[in-house]
């Protein structure tokens, strides 16, 4: 293998990990991957999750720590990943149904049955960056000489790519990636009221900040919690929220998405603070 080519995919990995991140955890957690040369032919991947002084304040388990990033990105345990959801598709289109506790019922083009598939691999696979840097990744399988590539977790291989199943990385068409455009992905901090909420795991609650009303999806564990405990809730109370905001070009189309990520305060409908 070339220099370049090993170089290319070492860097790949970083960009992988670093895509997975934003997009399951948004702009509140940075990664950083280290890479370090085991052998000829092989390298070791050390990463770890740095955050800034803006991240202090975040529950430790709210962040989806880099085991679970791997997890989504290569696969290990019952998790199927990226890697492997790229090669079952085999540059067949598809269509992912709405979220349901995490999973996406998504129906293959050619296919009658339909598949669950973890949300957030969907959602990483989707994400232009991280789906060129997961090509960018297995591309030296191209390459005479190179016969396959192995994940290993422990000695053990959990996912590995080869010649037979190489192709299947590379968009069937070539503004496939570049269809998905990320405009913009930002968190705030704004007052919203609940319009509407749910109690059923993946749907989305309807809030409002006085202006629009919109679907935002509960990525906040902690006040999940709260509500699965039955702290009362109901319509018209305010939250004081981080928000984070997705926009992206779809074919063409501009699409809006909403997620809280933390829910800072709750405030019953009717309750007055004074502050002195």
């Amino acid at each position: 293998m070339s220099a370049r080519e090993l170089g290319n995919a070492l860097v790949a990995v970083g960009q992988a990990f670093e895509s997975a991140n934003r997009v399951v955890n948004g702009p509140t957690a940075e990664i950083s991957v280290n890479v370090k040369a085991t052998a000829t032919g092989s390298f070791e991947v050390l990463f770890e999750v740095l955050q800034s002084a803006q991240q202090v304040s975040l529950e430790p388990d709210f962040i989806t720590n880099a085991i679970r990033l791997k997890e989504l990105l290569f696969g290990g345990g019952a998790l199927t990943g990226v890697l492997a959801f790229i090669k079952f598709l085999r540059g067949r289109k598809y269509t992912p149904g709405d979220a349901d506790n995490g999973q996406h019922k998504v129906t293959i083009e050619g296919d009658v049955n339909t598949y669950n598939v973890s949300a957030n691999v969907v959602n990483i696979y989707q994400d232009p960056a991280a789906r060129s840097a997961v090509g960018d990744i297995v591309r030296p399988v191209q390459e005479p000489g190179i016969d396959k590539m192995e994940i290993r977790e422990n000695h053990q291989v959990i996912e590995e790519v080869t010649k037979e199943n190489i192709d299947s990385f590379t968009p069937q068409d070539a503004n496939e990636v570049s269809a998905n455009e990320i405009l913009a992905d930002e968190v705030n901090r704004r007052w919203l009221s609940i319009v509407r909420l749910t109690f059923k795991k993946g749907n989305k609650w309807q809030l409002t900040d006085g202006s629009n009303t919109f679907g935002v999806v509960i990525k906040d564990i902690a006040f999940i919690d709260r509500v699965d405990n039955n702290e009362p809730f109901t319509k018209g109370d305010l939250l004081v929220c981080d928000l984070r905001t997705i926009q992206r070009r779809i074919n063409g189309i501009i699409k809006t998405d909403y997620e809280v990520v933390r829910v800072v305060e709750h405030r019953p409908a009717g309750q007055t603070r004074f502050d002195l």
